[in-house]
């Protein structure tokens, strides 16, 4: 179906978005937001039901993400502080500790980093994959009931016509039973 074609393209393409903001690490862990959202977009719309245990380990997911995020939002308060202060000593001293061959890593990190777009379109990202699952999810069960529907029925119709003997089964096995002999007949008419 187009619609989850569609919600997945958006979900790939913010992901791109997500990356460009977050570093590679933090964003992997965001990516686990998917089962978060999953579980909760089949409690919804595919009215699924999950045990205690599951809901438990969900939550713990849950409370690792959130651990993860304020992880990096401390590092990136740490990185603009030290940023800060790194280039007003440096206009204030000589270059004395010129370290060319250990190059500082707060001064490698993209300063154009914004972390809550980060999580923002890790967040998105995330709640449209999940939605284009459970939908195509939906989809494929609606049209394999209907595709069942009907052999249900006849597989229901013919073990209750055995299981008892009304006049519509009877008739069914008489019209049967004379096809068969008028086959038979005619069989035995040509050999002659």
């Amino acid at each position: 179906s187009l619609i989850p074609a569609f919600l997945y393209l958006v979900s790939n393409t913010l992901l791109y978005g997500a990356l460009t903001n977050l570093s590679a690490p933090v964003f992997q862990v965001l990516c686990q937001l998917k089962l978060i959202t999953t579980a909760v977009m089949s409690v919804v719309l595919l009215k699924r039901t999950y045990s205690k245990k599951q809901w438990l380990c969900i939550f713990i997911l849950c409370a690792g993400v959130a651990t993860v995020i304020t992880g990096e939002q401390r590092q990136h308060a740490l990185r603009n502080v030290s940023t800060q202060s790194s280039s007003s000593n440096n206009e204030n001293s000589s270059s004395s500790n010129n370290n060319s061959d250990f190059p500082n890593v707060i001064e490698q990190v993209d300063p154009n980093r914004n972390i809550f777009i980060g999580l923002m379109t890790v967040g998105i990202s995330c709640l449209f994959s999940s939605l284009a699952g459970v939908y195509f999810e939906l989809i494929l069960k609606h049209k394999a009931k209907a595709a069942i529907a009907p052999v249900e029925s006849t597989a229901a119709g013919d073990s209750s016509d055995l299981k008892t003997s009304s006049p519509s089964s009877a008739s069914t096995i008489t019209t049967t039973e004379t096809t068969t002999t008028a086959t038979t007949t005619t069989k035995q008419e040509k050999r002659c």
